[in-house]
């Protein structure tokens, strides 16, 4: 990994069913993500309607009556993995504009996965104006901030403008949508033949904790520690061997 320095740790601080996206009481959520033959636009929805989505529907008990309503749709392509949030939501601030702000306190989406088993986690964090938060947890190890140059790897829209303040309490729709190249991910040795057949196991989270409705989604259950920092409750993320899109 390059250009790491420590990260302070911090808290990071039912799902509606398709073919892609299945769960029981007793197993983890599992999403299959098709292979798009033309690449996706990051800016409009040409394309990622023929991506299954899957809901970030599962709430934190200290959560309370604003439960914004979020879906993410996945496509991958030889380069790298395109992600889709579609966030149906009020109560919008957006205040952190720094790459690595605390942006979980705004109206924010995160994505952490996990690619290799056991060899550590990213944690992908963006509000809804498009400020990253990036770091990496190694298996054992003190948590990592990645700089800002390896935040360039990753290519970003999001459809709300990057401060959005004083807060909007009538309903807002807004989408952050981002690319990561597999190279971003080259610490892990998997990815020399590509990623098709592979599972990775990943959580997609929506929060707003500085927010005047505070709340905290995930897409697999995290239980009752109000912390996303759990890889053991990752669902499975499954690559498809099909050219479907």
């Amino acid at each position: 990994m390059k250009s790491m320095k420590d990260m302070k740790e911090r808290p990071s601080d039912r799902r509606s069913d398709k073919s892609a996206q299945t769960t029981t009481a007793t197993t983890r959520p599992r999403y299959q993500i098709a292979f798009a033959a033309r690449e996706p636009s990051l800016e409009d929805a040409s394309l990622w309607n023929a991506a299954d989505h899957l809901e970030i529907a599962s709430f934190h008990p200290r959560t309370g009556s604003h439960r914004p309503k979020t879906t993410v749709r996945l496509l991958y392509n030889t380069a790298g993995i395109f992600l889709r949030f579609d966030v149906r939501d009020r109560y919008v601030r957006s205040v952190h504009t720094r790459y690595q702000d605390p942006v979980s306190q705004d109206s924010c989406v995160e994505w952490f996965v996990e690619p290799e088993p056991d060899g550590g986690y990213y944690n992908f964090e963006i509000n809804c104006g498009g400020t990253l938060l990036l770091g990496y947890h190694p298996p054992g190890l003190p948590a990592v901030s990645l700089s800002e140059e390896e935040s360039r790897k990753i290519r970003l829209h999001a459809s709300l403008p990057p401060v959005t303040d004083p807060e909007v309490p009538t309903p807002v729709d807004w989408t952050v949508a981002f690319f990561v190249p597999f190279t971003f991910f080259d610490n892990n040795p998997r990815q020399g033949n590509g990623p098709q057949g592979q599972t990775w196991r990943a959580n997609f989270y929506k929060c707003g904790s500085a927010t005047s409705y505070p709340h905290w989604a995930s897409w697999s259950p995290i239980g009752e520690k109000l912390s996303f920092h759990q890889p053991d409750s990752f669902g499975d993320l499954i690559f498809s061997s099909q050219k479907d899109v």
